[in-house]
């Protein structure tokens, strides 16, 4: 006889709103849920209605871009590794008869490896939401409310306004990202929103050579964003600079 059947999944589950971020990871495609610090105790953000930080990785690189330099080789780019934390997928405004809430806190957030299950109280409303990502490798998210609500999504491109790192002796000045070149389009007939990243930004590289041109997040990245109901509005939005 074998040992008795144990859901590890279930036995691991726990409510981590307010202690932790949440973490689901796919074959390539993983999802942080809000953001902390080094230190538990730096609580930055918290996850909300949608996806706040999904990232790619196939394995290639680990930063923003792809370095290629005579000391280190081909791989990882040395100043983009935390780069998943000026990505802003697809946060939820709730609308409640007329009123807007924006990007609410999750009343709980249950964690366990193979989903996240939030539960939100606005308004009076009561919502559930299952966050997963497939066996296809897609992220996907069940939203379910007592009421009938709306809900808004917006999202950006990537943009890294923080100030390149000099401390291991690399001379560029001025934040990370330069320009912005992505290109979002819509397919009506599939019901679909398709983003492709593209711009300039600073890398670094080991020994301390810094700079060179970066084509997305994670390599080239390009994503897909769909829903089971039509969308009813959009703002294309185009690419930007620094002012």
């Amino acid at each position: 006889m074998g040992p008795p059947w144990t859901d590890y999944n279930e036995m691991l589950e726990r409510d981590i709103q307010g202690d932790h971020y949440g973490f689901i990871a796919g074959n390539k495609l993983y999802y942080v849920a809000g953001s902390f610090g080094a230190y538990w105790d730096e609580f930055y953000e918290s996850e909300t209605l949608g996806f706040t930080h999904p990232l790619f990785r196939d394995g290639r690189a680990r930063g923003i871009g792809i370095v290629d330099v005579e000391v280190g080789g081909l791989g990882h780019d040395s100043w983009g590794w935390e780069f998943w934390r000026k990505t802003r997928a697809a946060y939820g405004t709730l609308i409640i008869e007329g009123s807007k809430y924006p990007e609410p806190k999750p009343k709980t957030l249950n964690w366990r490896p193979d989903k996240m299950v939030a539960t939100y109280d606005v308004a009076g409303v009561q919502l559930r939401e299952e966050k997963f990502i497939s066996l296809d490798d897609v992220l996907t998210t069940v939203i379910v409310a007592d009421q009938d609500v709306e809900i808004v999504f917006n999202g950006e491109s990537f943009w890294d306004s923080s100030k390149v790192p000099t401390f291991d002796g690399d001379q560029m000045e001025g934040i990370m990202s330069r320009s912005c070149e992505s290109i979002i389009t819509f397919d009506k007939k599939a019901n679909a929103m398709r983003l492709v990243e593209a711009g300039l930004g600073g890398i670094g590289a080991p020994g301390g050579e810094g700079g060179g041109r970066w084509w997305a997040p994670t390599q080239s990245s390009a994503s897909v964003k769909s829903a089971s109901r039509r969308a009813w509005r959009r703002e294309p939005w185009a690419g930007r600079s620094p002012s």
